[in-house]
């Protein structure tokens, strides 16, 4: 009988914090995110960054925007923020990309603004990195004689984590059976009642530590989709952002590399994503997830990215597509064996 009555005390604990934690969550979940703003004024210029949230997962976009507002007669020179984010070797996908370029406002002062999605490929903590303008202040009551001024804001950190994965759904644990009243006997003892409530007292205990223990692993199980997957599909993801057609051939050969390093990450476990290529491929040498000719194709690749991302090559449409070729090739190659492409 005791151990029956613990087990019933038991249950209603971990109800009563399952309601509560429902409230709890039913409330974060409906709470819209609250931007994240960074602000710089200078002068007759005033520079703006925003995200829209600073915590999400990885499979929700971040929407960014950056402003620049300045007074008349003041030369700007607004850089483009997407290209920045390329520089910085993000491991995301810059997406529906916008921009206005000195539009006036009622003051006669002028606006440039560019709006964009990041689609981030794995988890992590991230920068946003400033936004630096450089202007020169020619308005007639000034006496600068063309001094170049210099105005940054402060860079926005965003946290990115792992989603619940499909494969082992929170929803599916809780969906446990129950019984009603007519599957009870109609003369139920009270020894056989106590004995119904131990039951439903193990079983929502078991539920409740097998939630909590998922969730503390977080991104530490693997999500459903292979890694060559993801991949394959991030590739065909960046031919329909048609980067070629709008002359963004530097910011394509990023994208190119992220999605494979990403890869290597998702794949094989190596994480670094700080290292130039160099530091990288050093540590893939002399690591032996790769044979050679996978480490001789992987090294060739990235070489050619860092050529057009660092020195400016200028690669023709063949050379793009043999680009595409490459990676697909490479990630081909090494998906597990089973899954291999005839």
């Amino acid at each position: 009988m005791p151990v029956w009555t613990a087990a019933a005390v038991l249950a209603a604990c971990a109800l009563l914090a399952g309601c509560k934690q429902s409230r709890d969550g039913a409330a974060s979940a409906g709470a819209k995110p609250k931007p994240v703003v960074k602000e710089a004024v200078k002068g007759p210029v005033r520079v703006r960054l925003e995200a829209d949230r600073d915590d999400f997962v990885y499979t929700e976009r971040l929407h960014v925007a950056v402003e620049v507002v300045a007074g008349r007669n003041v030369t700007v020179d607004v850089p483009d923020y997407g290209l920045q984010l390329a520089e910085r070797r993000f491991e995301c996908l810059v997406r529906d990309y916008s921009k206005t370029s000195a539009e006036p406002l009622d003051d006669q002062s002028l606006r440039w603004r560019q709006e964009f999605d990041i689609e981030y490929f794995v988890s992590g903590t991230y920068d946003l990195p400033p936004v630096t303008i450089k202007f020169v202040d020619e308005r007639p009551s000034t006496a600068d004689g063309g001094e170049e001024h210099e105005i940054s804001t402060e860079p926005i950190t965003v946290t990115v984590s792992s989603p619940t994965p499909e494969e082992v759904s929170v929803e599916k644990l809780v969906e446990l059976p129950t019984l009603s009243p007519r599957d009870l006997p109609a003369e139920a003892s009270p020894r056989r009642m106590w004995i119904w409530a131990g039951i439903g007292a193990a079983l929502v205990l078991a539920t409740a530590i097998t939630v909590q223990l998922l969730r503390r692993r977080g991104s530490r199980v693997a999500h459903a989709t292979p890694p060559h997957e993801w991949a394959l599909a991030q590739l065909d993801a960046v031919r329909r952002e048609q980067w070629v057609e709008r002359g963004m051939i530097q910011q394509l050969y990023y994208r190119l590399s992220d999605i494979v390093r990403a890869y290597l990450e998702l794949r094989f476990g190596l994480m670094a994503p700080d290292q130039t290529t160099d530091e990288f491929l050093a540590d893939v040498r002399a690591g032996t997830v790769l044979d050679p000719n996978q480490k001789q194709s992987l090294g060739d690749f990235l070489r050619a990215c860092d050529m057009v991302k660092f020195a400016l090559d200028r690669p023709n449409a063949d050379d793009i597509e043999r680009s595409f070729d490459a990676a697909r090739e490479f990630i081909q190659r090494t998906r597990p064996r089973e899954q291999r492409a005839a």
